[in-house]
């Protein structure tokens, strides 16, 4: 085990507590790596949609120029 320095006894026992919840949940769960890699890609996907959005929503006023649009990059090669 390892050693919470500089914490309250209730944030070592919180701490403690969400990281066997964690360990719990994994060792119920099993998935195969299949599966852990689709879920990492699914996060992945909601995370580049969210960031395109907020990006979208807060250029200012400057152009996007990476990445092209895919109708450009075809047309550029």
């Amino acid at each position: 085990m390892f050693k919470l320095l500089g914490l309250s006894i209730d944030k070592k026992k919180a701490k403690l507590r969400r990281l066997f919840d964690e360990k719990k949940e994994r060792m119920l769960t099993k998935l195969t790596l299949k599966q852990k890699n689709a879920q990492r890609r699914e996060a992945m996907k909601e995370f580049r949609r969210e960031q395109d959005i907020f990006e979208a929503a807060n250029h200012g006023n400057f152009d996007k120029i990476y990445p092209l649009p895919i109708k450009e990059a075809a047309e550029s090669n």
